[in-house]
C-alpha cells in the first residue's frame, strides 16, 4: 500500500535520523538508500541536520512539541535541481509517549507553487486592470453603461448618471425602457441581442421624459453584444455621445454658408476654398472669370494646373505651412497661366479645421497684382544700381584717396626738397600707390566677375587633388606656413566629383584664404579642416575652422555684395557673393555656421554628376 503512493514515504528514527523504511516513489526520487542513511543526507546532499528558520528540522518539533507539522523544504533531485516539498511529519509514540520514529512524506507543490504564484500575479493584475478601468470609465466624457441581455442595468459609469441629474449608484438593478421608454430603441436593442450584431448610429434625436425643458438632443451612441464562451449575449455595452452642439452648428454652419457664398459674389478678389492638394471646392464670381471657366468646371478643376511651372514648388510648399500651422495666416504671391495670360496673384490663405483639429481646407483670397509687380521690379532694378553705385564708391573712394594723398605728399616733399630727395623714400612711396591701385583694379574685376553671366564647362575630376593643389599653391602655402596653421584633409582619394574645375577652384581659394584670415590672431593652434563625402546623389564639402568667427548679426548679412568684416582695404566683399552664384548655378546650396570666437563652418553641396 505504501509503495503504490505516487509521493515519498518515510519511517525515521528520531534519534539518529536514519531511514527505517522508504517508498518507491521516494527512492525514485532519491534513488536506493542504506539503512544507515539520514534524512538529510538523502533529501538534501547534507552532513548535519537541517536548522535555521528557513529550513526547520520537522523532526525535532515533532520530539519536542508530539504533535503532526506541515513545513515546506527545498529539496534536490536526482539532476541537482531544487524542488518545493510540503512536508508532512506525524509522530510515532512508544507506551511512554514517547516519541522514537516518525512518519514523514512529502509532496512536491513545485509546479502548484508555480501556478499559485502566477494566480496571485493574475489576480494582481485583473486588480490593476479593474482599478485603471474604473478610472477610465469615471473621467471619460463618454456615457458607458453595461446591462444584461434583459436590459437591466449592471454598471454605469460616472459621466452617464450625471447627464441624468443622478448617482450611479441609483441604476444598478433598474431596467433601461423604465426609465427611458422609447419603442423604436427598445426594437434596436432586441435586435443586437438576437441577431448578436453591434449597431451604430450618429446624431440621433432624443428627448429627456423626465426633462422636458432640455428640448431635443442628439447622440452618437453605439450598443455591443458581450459572449460568454459558448457565444451567448450575456451583457450589453452602451456608449453615448452627446453631440447637440455639433448638430447645431452644422445646422448654423449650413446658414453662414449661404450668407458666405452671397458676400462672396459681391467682391472684386478671387475667393476659393481648395483641398489641401489643390483641388477646388469652392470659387466666387471673380475667381470664376479670371480662370476663364464655368463654375462647375471649376468645382472638379486642381488649381494646381494653372499654376506657372517655375512656382509649383512654391505653392505646395506654400499649402503644406498653411496645413501644418492652423493659427496662422500665409501671405505669398504666385504665377498663374490664365486665358489673359500670365498673372501674378498675391493670396492670402488660413486653415479650415473640423472638430479633431484636422485642416480639411484652405481658405484663399487672392488680388491679382501684376500690374503693381511690374512697377515694383523696375524700382527694384534702380534700387540696386543704386546701391551698386554707392558699394562701388565707397570701395573705390578708399584707395583713390590714398592715391591722393600720396602723390601730394610726394609733390610737396619734391617741392620742398628737389636737390635731396632719397631714392627710398620715393620707391616707398610709389610703391603704396602701386598697391592701391591694385586694390582697385581688384574691386574692378570681382565687380565684373559679380555682374557677368557665367558658363559652365563641366568635367569629372577628382576633389582631393584640386583642394592640395590649392594648398601647395604660392599665395595660400607661404601664408598658411608664416602663421603656423595645420590643414587636416580628410577626403578619399578617389572622391571624384563634375563641375566647373575652374570656378569651384575659386570658391574653395576664397573659403581657404578667408579662414586663414579669421586665423590671424588665433594663438592656440590654429588649424582648418576640409572634408568631403557622397552623400546620395550629393557631393558635401565642409570647410572648419577655430577662428575668430563671426557675430550673429553678422550672420544674414554675408551673402550680401561688398559686405565684409574685415578691416578696410583687406576685402571687397564680393568673395562670398560671387562663390554663392558659382554654387548657384552648378545646382548646389552653400550654408554657413559659425559661432563668434569659436569658428567658423561652410558646408558646399553640389549634385556628385
Amino acid at each position: 500500500m505504501i509503495d503504490s503512493l505516487n509521493y515519498p514515504f518515510y519511517i525515521i528514527d528520531v534519534s539518529d535520523y536514519t531511514l527505517k523504511l522508504c517508498n518507491s516513489a521516494a527512492k525514485t526520487i532519491f534513488g536506493d538508500y542504506k539503512s544507515t542513511d539520514t534524512c538529510y543526507f538523502l533529501t538534501h546532499g547534507r552532513k548535519t541536520p537541517c536548522t535555521g528558520e528557513e529550513h526547520p528540522c520537522p523532526l525535532e518539533i515533532v520530539k519536542k512539541k508530539k504533535i503532526p507539522i506541515t513545513i515546506e523544504h527545498t529539496h534536490l533531485d536526482t539532476e541537482g535541481k531544487p524542488r518545493v516539498y510540503e512536508i508532512h511529519c506525524h509522530p510515532i509514540f512508544d507506551k511512554n509517549r514517547t516519541v522514537k520514529q516518525a512518519i514523514e512524506y512529502t509532496m512536491d507543490i513545485t509546479e502548484r507553487n508555480k501556478v499559485e504564484r502566477s494566480l496571485q500575479k493574475s489576480k494582481e493584475n485583473l486588480n490593476q486592470t479593474n482599478q485603471l478601468l474604473e478610472q477610465i470609465l469615471n473621467t471619460t466624457d463618454i456615457l458607458i453603461a453595461f446591462m444584461d441581455p434583459q436590459f437591466n442595468f449592471v454598471k454605469v459609469n460616472r459621466a452617464y448618471a450625471q447627464a441624468d441629474d443622478r448617482e450611479p449608484e441609483f441604476f444598478p438593478g433598474q431596467n433601461h425602457f423604465d426609465l427611458y421608454p422609447n419603442k423604436e430603441n427598445e426594437e434596436i436593442f432586441n435586435r443586437v441581442v438576437k441577431q448578436k450584431k453591434p449597431y451604430f448610429t450618429i446624431a440621433k434625436a432624443f428627448s429627456y421624459a423626465e426633462h422636458p425643458e432640455r428640448g431635443v438632443s442628439y447622440w452618437d451612441w453605439s450598443l455591443i453584444p458581450i459572449f460568454d464562451f459558448d457565444n451567448k449575449v450575456i451583457g450589453l455595452v452602451l456608449t453615448l455621445q452627446d453631440v447637440t452642439d455639433r448638430v447645431r452648428m452644422e445646422k448654423a454652419l449650413k446658414q453662414s454658408e449661404k450668407k458666405f457664398k452671397s458676400i462672396t459674389d459681391l467682391a472684386h478678389e478671387i475667393i476659393m476654398r481648395i483641398k489641401p492638394d489643390g483641388k477646388c471646392t469652392y470659387i466666387n464670381r471673380s475667381g470664376v472669370e479670371f480662370f476663364g471657366k464655368l463654375k462647375n468646371e471649376m468645382l472638379h478643376e486642381n488649381v494646381l494646373n494653372f499654376v506657372h511651372a517655375n512656382d509649383l514648388k512654391k505653392i505646395k510648399l506654400f499649402l503644406k505651412r498653411v496645413t501644418k500651422d492652423i493659427d496662422h495666416i500665409e501671405e505669398t504671391v504666385i504665377n498663374f497661366i490664365v486665358p489673359i495670360g500670365i498673372r501674378a496673384i498675391e493670396w492670402n490663405a488660413s486653415p479650415i479645421i473640423e472638430d479633431s483639429r484636422n485642416v480639411v481646407e484652405v481658405q484663399l483670397s487672392g488680388r491679382d497684382i501684376t500690374e503693381l509687380q511690374e512697377e515694383l521690379v523696375e524700382m527694384n532694378k534702380l534700387a540696386a544700381v543704386g546701391q551698386l553705385a554707392a558699394g562701388v564708391a565707397h570701395e573705390i573712394n578708399s584707395p583713390l584717396a590714398n592715391i591722393t594723398l600720396k602723390a601730394e605728399y610726394l609733390l610737396n616733399v619734391i617741392n620742398q626738397n628737389a636737390s635731396t630727395l632719397e631714392n627710398s623714400l620715393l620707391e616707398r612711396e610709389l610703391i603704396s600707390i602701386k598697391n592701391e591701385v591694385k586694390i582697385c583694379s581688384k574691386i574692378v574685376t570681382e565687380l565684373l566677375q559679380f555682374s557677368r553671366k557665367m558658363h559652365l564647362i563641366p568635367v569629372k575630376f577628382k576633389v582631393k587633388s584640386l583642394i592640395a593643389e590649392l594648398l601647395n599653391s604660392p599665395s595660400i602655402n607661404s601664408r598658411l606656413i608664416e602663421k603656423k596653421i595645420s590643414v587636416n584633409l580628410q577626403i578619399n582619394e578617389d572622391l571624384e566629383a563634375v563641375g566647373d574645375k575652374t570656378l569651384l577652384s575659386q570658391v574653395f581659394q576664397n573659403i581657404i584664404n578667408n579662414s586663414i584670415d579669421a586665423l590671424e590672431n588665433v594663438k592656440a593652434e590654429p588649424r582648418i579642416t576640409i572634408a568631403a563625402d557622397k552623400k546620395g546623389n550629393n557631393l558635401e564639402i565642409k570647410m572648419t575652422d577655430n577662428g575668430i568667427g563671426i557675430k550673429k548679426t553678422n550672420l544674414t548679412r554675408v551673402f550680401e555684395p561688398f559686405f565684409s568684416t574685415k578691416p578696410l582695404g583687406k576685402g571687397t566683399g564680393l568673395g562670398l557673393s560671387i562663390c554663392r552664384g558659382i554654387i548657384e548655378k552648378h545646382k548646389g546650396k552653400i550654408k554657413i555656421n559659425s559661432t563668434y570666437r569659436h569658428g567658423t563652418e561652410i558646408l558646399l553641396t553640389i549634385p556628385s554628376s
